[in-house]
Parts: structure tokens; C-alpha cells; sequence
């Protein structure tokens, strides 16, 4: 029961989550027939999602990796760039789509995406 509750309640399967509503989101949107929309959508997603997690594994394990503040400053302005970039990519794909009969704009996934990477990301992402 224990790990039931565990898998539950876990982090991780808010990544998880994140994950699969992407892929489902944009396999339908290139089945219908957006195959450019539906790819940066989704390299929109990746570089927010795992970009914002390099960084935040990187600050948790600074101190077993002995990452000095100018290294943390170094990975976090790579982290800002790609999670920038993610946004701005999904802005211009124009991406929108339902979940529960919510309509979600894509700029609004791809911050989705980050808070999802800042809550979820443990230190073995670090760098």
C-alpha cells in the first residue's frame, strides 16, 4: 500500500503527466494534418521542460558536484535561454488545444512546463 502511495503522491508523476498530454497533444495535431506545429510544439516543450530541469538539478547537488555560484549562474542563463526559447517557439507555432474542456494556449504549456520541471526534478538531472 505503501507504494501505491507513494507512486501517488510522487513528483515524478506530475513530469510524467506533463509528458504524455504533450505527446497526445501533438500526435493528434500532426494527425490532423499540422506536422510543423505539432514538431515545435513539442521541441517547445522538451527544451522548456528539460531545460528549467538541468538547472534545478544542478542548484540541489550543488554541493556533491562542488558548483561554485559562477557555475550555477553560467547553467541558469543556459536554462533562461532554452526555456525563452521553448516559450518563443511555442508562441509561434500558434499551438492550442482542450483538456477537459479547458482551452489551453501553448505559452501557457510551455510555462506549464517549467513550473512541472522546477517541481519535479530531483539531483540526479544535474549536470
Amino acid at each position: 500500500m505503501t507504494a501505491i502511495k507513494s507512486l501517488i503522491f510522487s513528483r515524478q508523476l506530475l513530469f510524467a503527466i506533463y509528458i504524455i498530454i504533450t505527446l497526445i497533444v501533438c500526435a493528434e495535431v500532426f494527425f490532423s494534418g499540422s506536422f510543423i506545429v505539432s514538431g515545435a510544439a513539442l521541441l517547445a516543450s522538451a527544451l522548456c521542460c528539460f531545460g528549467t530541469a538541468s538547472f534545478v538539478g544542478s542548484l540541489l547537488a550543488r554541493r556533491e558536484k562542488n558548483y561554485s555560484p559562477k557555475d550555477l549562474a553560467i547553467i541558469g542563463a543556459i536554462a533562461i535561454v532554452l526555456s525563452g526559447a521553448g516559450i518563443a517557439l511555442m508562441a509561434w507555432s500558434g499551438l492550442h488545444f482542450k483538456v477537459f474542456g479547458v482551452r489551453i494556449e501553448g505559452t501557457l504549456w510551455a510555462i506549464i512546463g517549467v513550473f512541472v520541471a522546477v517541481l519535479a526534478t530531483k539531483k540526479e538531472y544535474a549536470l
